[in-house]
């Protein structure tokens, strides 16, 4: 500030940038010639003509801006540290690892003693046997009303009340199978895929799913609850019938295979529904490998295989304090 004339300027960071030409103005000058313009060059004076008006003579349009943020939303800028410069490696892919837990509830087994299932069985070969028990097995076609997925995103009615319909296991997995199919590429040999673009809706279908498969997890225990004493039955009959093979020192009354049975299904370890997700990034010399490289122009398209990735200047990260 010298007089009435105020200058005002960024000085540019040369560590980070190149130098600003005659094209990039970087400053202002203020003087008051200037201030007096400037309710006529801002358009803001009702006494402005069309002419007068330099600042703001281009409209901002809505579609524009939505489209800055929805890229900003699928690939968000990481904050940065302008400390020192570091050689930054970015891929338009990250490897993912999924783990579905708690929907195999038909496929759940109780360990009992290899005595009590293999009764019949030579008593040499009883350690090298599989004694465990599938109870829910036979309630593999069993049906929970739960919310419907339509392309991975929960249906609503005209009301915006949420559709519901009577579903299975298989159809539960399919609705999981049909997601990861949509947004995750196969590498035989090397994992799964997703591209940065699409993390924002795999992440939002994997919401909605959860709520389905936790609907269904607690609809099939409250389901398979009315049928457990027919299902204790018929384990015990089964293990009956098994050990009246054995000698009569060694087989246990109805009443204590009951026993240990009841205990088998009580103790049977509750897992809640959920899906684990794990992203990690591709490294640098994964671009140098033919084998990857070579599966990975089979596994996508070809025009997304050119600059998948890039490597340029950029400062560290911030580790951003926790709320």
């Amino acid at each position: 500030m010298a007089d009435d004339e105020v200058l005002i300027w960024t000085p540019t960071p040369l560590m980070f940038e190149a130098p600003r030409g005659a094209s990039e103005p970087n400053g202002l000058m203020l003087a008051p010639q200037t201030l007096k313009d400037l309710p006529h060059v801002l358009g803001v004076d009702p006494q402005s003509s069309r002419e007068q008006i330099e600042v703001g003579t281009v409209p901002v349009i809505k579609e524009e801006v939505a489209e800055v943020v929805a890229a900003i939303k699928a690939a968000p800028p990481a904050p940065f540290d302008l400390s020192r410069l570091s050689r930054v490696f970015s891929a338009k892919f990250q490897f993912i690892e999924t783990v579905l837990r708690g929907a195999e509830l038909t496929k759940r087994e109780m360990r009992l003693d290899s005595l009590i299932v293999n009764s019949d069985a030579p008593e040499e070969l009883r350690p090298l046997l599989h004694t465990t028990i599938q109870p829910f097995n036979t309630d593999a076609d069993k049906t929970v009303d739960v919310p419907v997925l339509v392309n991975g995103e929960q249906a609503y009615r005209q009301n915006r009340e949420k559709m519901t319909k009577r579903t299975t296991q298989a159809e539960i997995h399919g609705y999981w199978s049909d997601l990861t199919q949509k947004y995750i590429i196969n590498l035989p040999g090397f994992g799964k895929l997703i591209r940065h673009t699409d993390k924002a809706k795999f992440e939002t279908g994997k919401a909605d799913f959860e709520v389905v498969l936790t609907s269904w997890v607690k609809g099939f225990r409250e389901a398979v609850q009315g049928d457990h004493e027919k299902r204790v039955t018929r384990v015990v009959d089964l293990i009956v019938q098994r050990m009246a093979k054995e000698t009569a020192s060694k087989q246990l009354k109805r009443d204590a295979i009951e026993k240990l049975v009841r205990y088998g299904l009580d103790n049977l370890r509750v897992i809640e529904p959920s899906v684990k997700v794990v992203y990690k990034n591709i490294t640098v010399e994964s671009t140098r490998d033919k084998e990857f490289l070579d599966v990975l122009r089979k596994a996508v398209p070809g025009k997304e295989v050119i600059n998948w990735f890039h490597i340029f200047d950029a400062a560290p990260l911030i580790q951003l304090p926790r709320a």
